[in-house]
């Protein structure tokens, strides 16, 4: 890797960014969820949050940053995992990262979904009408679509965007990043203690336009 990548980004260094990057992919989520639905069914909803957020998304974001890094230049949580700087390395560290991020989409998906089920029996959502299930959980579609576009919003966006945030002054970025992950991650919690004692998802407001 680089001397100037490994000096510049610090998953410490960033952190405050991160977070404001994390809140704008939670809401991105949100809005992406809703499109989908609508697509499909004609409807917009809350999504199961108050806040028109998706805390799962920031996540993901703050998860892939700390495990890969840089997609040219692959890390595993820190550690470099291709010497140099050539094209062959490069290319090593683009499908690495496209295989992580599709077996983090494969693993992540089943493991949300059995927990919210074994923890409070609820089924937040079920795949088994599609082809090639893997439990009801995920599919060979969702892995390869999901995963294969993780990949390209990280290798085409994720820089640019973060770089982007970085000329917000870091006291603005820690009281915005900060105060707005405080309200979501107490959403998140919130929709935790409404599934376990209702035993259903909650659905805040929900519009059908056809």
């Amino acid at each position: 890797m680089p001397k100037n990548v490994r000096k510049t980004s610090t998953f410490r260094e960033d952190f405050p960014y991160l977070c404001v990057m994390a809140v704008f992919a939670s809401f991105v989520g949100w809005i992406g969820e809703n499109v989908a639905i609508f697509i499909g069914s004609g409807r917009l909803d809350s999504r199961f949050y108050i806040l028109p957020f998706i805390s799962s998304y920031g996540l993901i974001v703050l998860f892939l940053y700390a495990a890969l890094r840089d997609v040219d230049h692959a890390t595993f949580f820190g550690k470099p995992l291709f010497k140099g700087d050539t094209l062959a390395s490069k290319i090593l560290s683009n499908l690495y990262c496209l295989l992580f991020i599709t077996v983090a989409v494969f693993l992540g998906e089943i493991l949300v979904g059995t927990f919210w089920e074994k923890a409070f029996g609820v089924v937040l959502w079920d795949y088994t009408n599609h082809a090639y299930c893997i439990t009801r959980y995920t599919c060979l579609s969702n892995i390869l679509l999901y995963g294969g576009a993780g990949y390209l919003i990280f290798r085409l966006g994720f820089s640019p965007l973060l770089r982007l945030i970085k000329k917000i002054p870091r006291k603005t970025a820690k009281i915005v990043g900060y105060t707005l992950v405080i309200l979501i991650l107490l959403d998140t919690a919130f929709m935790f203690v409404y599934v376990a004692v209702f035993k259903k998802a909650p659905v805040y407001w929900s519009v059908r336009f056809r």
